[in-house]
């Protein structure tokens, strides 16, 4: 027979899978299992949540049915010992899947994930665009690489490639041909042999295909009559300025040279900016290149050059495809535009309250499309946002912006909190809000009673239970403490015990006293608070009660003068200690208090010789203070 045992870990049964890269889920289905020590499939009484992870660089997706929808996690049932989910990645490799769950041994499985079928041919690094001299070989050998759907290498695939039948082309090495084909290894990576261009010059592309499917790769190549040898930038071309959106004020354009410095006519000049960034774009091509053609004086002249939205310093290069020529380089700066709005750069951190946000918060004045506008000298205001802890900013909270930015380098705030944000304000400009950043506390630095003791009867347990915070010196609960917190009586007008746990290890930054009482009754006692290190604290003043008790009734309740005996007092919560006191002479009789309900005392012949018929008042008291009273009768 097998004995099961409670669930410990979680093993991953079903044998790995292995399938193409694909964006949905369809591998599978794994099975995820309950186990206990001993490797047994085991239940649990509850569901359990199993959360699913992967150490894929590509992106991984889960899913409870094939090609279902995405999920992170895969339940359980109470009483089943497994689940089963699909898999899918979008990067070929072998990746290592994670089964995990709260209290339970995580289990691993590593699957296979290969190239999907081919999907584009790109041209490598290096090879496009390239130039040679007619007759001569291009540097570069023409390659691709060829990926499926999700960008993985694929392996084995036969790539053709195809140079123009006539005009200006070329022959591969290994066909002599215009056409030649290569195979992709495990890169992904096919490479034709050397490519030489032939007699005819000018530009033209060759073509790499890989049957229908994929998308195809070009590679654009020049072949040059190699007179070229000069580019001289023309005058008042560089450098120049423009504001942001404006047309700089003279067109760029070179002058072309051979190695004698003769002009060279009839040479395509290509002028290109940057892609991304500090840019422009050309009238003619409205992209950030374009090319003109050099006449007979050998200038070529660029259309019109307007400066995008992005400000700041770049170079605008113009080349040639010949061999051994040079680049002429424009040195051009886009201006930003009038101040607009302001915004954060450097974001508010997470911080202690009541220190210094590092590194210091900056703001800058921008332009409407974002740039900063370095003569800008804006006072700038910052503020709370978001307060989630009420909490106080402090430092200097106004700045005059330096090259269009102002730094804060000494705001704190004062109280804890989880989404704080801040705001930048200015005259006539667009105010900014921060990312949000917490406040946490600060060292811990004193006690503060979080639950005042209350009211309460002697002997009690205080309720609520007193509590006391370790806070920070501004008076935030500093959460990470376990500080061990001692209590005391601190005014104790009725010389009282305090009775309970007294010293208590802080959880979470607050220590919990739960049992505390005190056994007399009295008027304004408090509580210390005590922690070494930390400033202590006092309460604030509470009563203590006594403990009900009533006196029902005394027999006998007739004594005769001049005689001795005894007497039974009953009522309800008489505590043990308690006195009998008479009101003749203020006497304390001898007592014993039997139980809560019933007390014997003892009177002796001399309470009352020689006095005539009367009563007395029998007084109980109790330890706490409380008090009932009987009367007899004396004759």
């Amino acid at each position: 027979m097998r004995f099961v045992s409670a669930a410990s870990k979680l093993a991953i049964t079903s044998t790995a899978v292995s399938g193409a890269a694909s964006t949905s889920a369809t591998l599978g289905p794994i099975t995820v299992q309950l186990q206990d020590a001993s490797n047994n499939s085991a239940t649990s009484g509850s569901d359990v949540s199993v959360d699913l992870s992967s150490n894929s660089s590509g992106t991984a997706v889960f899913a409870t049915t094939s090609g279902g929808s995405s999920v992170t996690s895969v339940t359980i049932p109470a009483g089943s010992s497994s689940a089963t989910f699909y898999y899918g990645d979008t990067k070929a490799g072998s990746p290592t899947i994670t089964a995990s769950a709260s209290s339970l041994t995580s289990a691993t499985q590593q699957e296979t994930i290969t190239a999907g079928a081919p999907k584009t041919l790109s041209a490598n690094s290096g090879t496009t665009p390239q130039s040679t001299t007619v007759g001569t070989a291009f540097g570069t050998a023409l390659g691709v690489t060829v990926v499926d759907a999700n960008g993985n290498p694929v392996s084995g695939v036969t790539v053709t490639f195809t140079a123009p039948s006539s005009g200006a082309s070329g022959k591969f090495g290994d066909t002599n041909a215009a056409s030649t084909t290569a195979v992709t290894g495990a890169d992904g990576v096919a490479t034709a042999s050397a490519f030489t261009a032939n007699a005819v010059a000018g530009s033209y592309v060759v073509n790499a295909t890989a049957g229908s499917g994929p998308t195809a790769a070009t590679f654009s190549l020049t072949n040059t009559a190699g007179s070229a040898k000069t580019l001289n930038t023309n005058t008042n071309t560089t450098p120049q300025s423009a504001t942001v959106g404006n047309t700089f004020g003279t067109a760029l354009g070179v002058t072309v040279t051979d190695a004698g410095g003769n002009p060279v006519p009839n040479v395509t000049v290509t002028f290109t900016a940057p892609s991304s960034g500090a840019s422009g774009k050309f009238s003619d091509s409205n992209a950030a290149t374009t090319t003109a053609t050099t006449n007979n004086s050998g200038v070529a002249t660029a259309a019109a050059f307007t400066a995008n939205t992005a400000a700041g310093a770049y170079t605008v290069i113009a080349s040639v495809s010949a061999p051994g020529a040079n680049t002429a380089s424009f040195a051009l700066t886009n201006n930003p535009g009038a101040a607009a709005k302001l915004a954060f750069d450097k974001q508010p951190t997470d911080t202690q309250a009541g220190s210094a946000i590092t590194p210091a918060v900056t703001v800058q004045v921008q332009d409407t499309n974002g740039n900063v506008v370095t003569s800008s000298t804006a006072s700038i205001t910052v503020a709370i946002g978001a307060n989630p802890g009420s909490g106080t900013l402090s430092g200097t909270k106004t700045v005059s912006a330096v090259s269009g930015v102002a730094t804060f380098s000494g705001l704190s705030i004062n109280k804890t909190g989880t989404g704080y944000t801040l705001t930048a304000a200015a005259s006539g400009l667009s105010g900014g809000t921060s990312a949000t950043f917490n406040i946490t506390p600060g060292a811990a630095s004193k006690l503060v009673f979080a639950q005042q003791p209350t009211t309460t009867q002697a002997g009690s347990s205080i309720t609520p239970a007193v509590r006391v915070q370790v806070q920070d010196a501004n008076g935030n609960v500093v959460t990470g403490s376990t500080a061990s917190v001692t209590v005391a009586i601190g005014a104790n007008p009725s010389a009282g015990t305090l009775s309970g746990t007294k010293t208590v290890s802080a959880v979470s930054g607050v220590a919990t006293f739960s049992d505390l009482s005190i056994n007399k009754a009295g008027t304004a006692y408090t509580l210390t608070a005590a922690s070494s290190g930390l400033t202590g604290a006092t309460s604030s003043s509470f009563n203590v009660t006594a403990a009900p008790m009533t006196v029902t009734g005394i027999s006998p309740s007739q004594q005769t003068h001049g005689t001795s005996g005894s007497f039974t007092i009953t009522g309800s919560g008489f505590q043990a200690g308690a006195s009998v006191s008479a009101s003749t002479n203020g006497s304390v009789l001898s007592a014993t208090v039997v139980n809560s309900t019933t007390i014997t005392a003892t009177i002796g012949n001399t309470f009352n010789n020689g006095q005539g018929n009367k009563t007395v008042t029998i007084t109980v008291t109790n330890p706490d203070g409380g008090t009932g009273t009987a009367v007899i009768s004396i004759t």
